[in-house]
């Protein structure tokens, strides 16, 4: 009986192990062991955090079926926002990306990735999930003049300040943002909403 059978037996037969803080039903060397359609047959049975987390850091740069379907059900199940801040902080564009896109970080991460994100494509990606608007407005504060008028980040300022609808927090953007380019959207967006 190979790793992956005695796994599924074990799965199917001790189910203290396969509710929440109940034990292990994996260790981070079987998860190193296996490939993604093995994870994939019991990744509904996995809880414990520090697991969940190894499934997710062997996602493959170009993610198939199996990998997709495993984050999909993994990244949800992690509680930690330390942990969940690691991976969409991830080198890995591709596995930074399916994070952001499973639309269950908490905002404070999501401002986290939008001020120091990987790459510009996830920190897009991220403008369309924030709501909060004291974080839309820190974040448009804190950004660098570096970005000024890029192609890339064009979208994602527009994006911001689209949502941010508060006059007060626009007024602070639009006097106190690092960026002038910035403080010009924030003011012209600003005028819009006064009579």
């Amino acid at each position: 009986m190979g790793l992956f059978d005695s796994l599924k037996k074990k799965a199917a037969t001790d189910e203290k192990n396969n509710r929440p803080g109940k034990g292990k039903l994996l260790s981070a060397e079987d998860v190193e062991k296996m490939g993604f359609n093995e994870i994939r047959a019991v990744i509904d049975r996995i809880w414990d955090q520090d697991i969940l987390y190894a499934v997710v850091l062997k996602a493959p740069p170009a993610m198939g079926e199996d990998a997709e379907y495993v984050l999909s059900r993994a990244i949800p199940r992690i509680e930690d926002p330390e942990l969940l801040q690691k991976i969409a902080m991830n080198r890995k564009a591709s596995l930074a990306r399916f994070t952001v896109n499973t639309g269950v970080l908490p905002q404070n991460i999501l401002a986290t990735v939008l001020k120091y994100g990987p790459d510009d494509s996830i920190k897009q990606d991220a403008a369309e999930f924030m709501v909060d608007q004291e974080l839309i407005a820190d974040v448009l504060i804190h950004q660098s003049r570096l970005y000024d008028n890029t192609y890339e980040y064009t979208p994602i300022v527009k994006n911001l300040i689209r949502k941010l609808n508060n006059p007060d927090l626009l007024k602070s953007v639009a006097e106190t943002a690092e960026s002038k380019w910035i403080r010009s959207f924030a003011q012209n967006k600003l005028e819009t909403l006064q009579p």
